[in-house]
């Protein structure tokens, strides 16, 4: 291989580390799978809404599953506590790894780029402040289709934008849903093992398994010298 692929990075959970925002479900809903439990849901309503050709917001979504929730569990939420969980979802860190292994594959060559759920003006806000928006040259949402990921328009939606054929792009992601997509549409990925994630032995396999970040930038970075 000679060319280097566009990366294309999801970013919660694969580059920001949500644990603020389990802390945070975890103190109103008193029980440590609160987050795992909000978050399923809001991938899954997600995904219902897109099937259904029912757009709506990701963020919009976000806050409806959670007081969703609250309802289910019979939990009375806070305007404090709401806000609070919005602040810490715009605000979650990187991980620790993530900055210098950004910097290395962009110091290689490598074209960073981003695709989420998030509209772009909330994933540049997140990325901005954990003082890594520099690494990417472009930001890509599934908003712009009115979807989300896995749905092939979604991949289709940045090969278009960016005038490159399938083949030349490498979804990174610790979403296995992530990289099935990204691969059924003709892409390469990358699997990043990240807390309460892991592979589905079933289906299209990521080309590439990493512990972290840090191994992937390594390994790409070698490859392609």
């Amino acid at each position: 291989m000679t060319k280097k692929p566009i990366l294309v990075f999801d970013v919660n959970e694969t580059l920001l580390d949500m644990q603020p925002v389990a802390t945070i479900l975890t103190g109103i809903f008193h029980r440590p799978d609160a987050f795992r439990l909000w978050f399923d849901q809001l991938l899954i309503y997600s995904e219902t809404f897109a099937l259904t050709k029912e757009p709506v917001s990701f963020s919009d979504m976000g806050k409806a599953t959670l007081l969703m929730l609250a309802d289910y569990y019979e939990v009375t939420l806070t305007k404090t506590e709401i806000t609070e969980w919005q602040q810490a979802f715009a605000s979650m860190p990187p991980y620790a790894e993530v900055p210098q292994a950004l910097s290395a594959l962009k110091q290689a060559g490598f074209k960073l780029v981003t695709l989420t759920n998030n509209p772009v003006s909330v994933q540049k806000q997140q990325l901005s402040h954990g003082a890594i928006e520099h690494y990417f040259e472009d930001f890509y949402s599934t908003q712009a289709v009115e979807s989300v990921k896995p749905d092939p328009l979604t991949y289709h939606h940045v090969e278009t934008a960016l005038q490159v054929e399938p083949s030349d792009f490498m979804m990174v992601a610790c979403h296995i849903w992530d990289t099935i997509g990204a691969s059924k549409v003709g892409w390469q990925s990358c699997f990043i093992k990240r807390p309460n994630n892991a592979l589905l032995p079933l289906g299209p396999q990521p080309d590439l398994v990493f512990d972290t970040l840090a191994e992937f930038a390594t390994y790409m970075v070698n490859l392609y010298k």
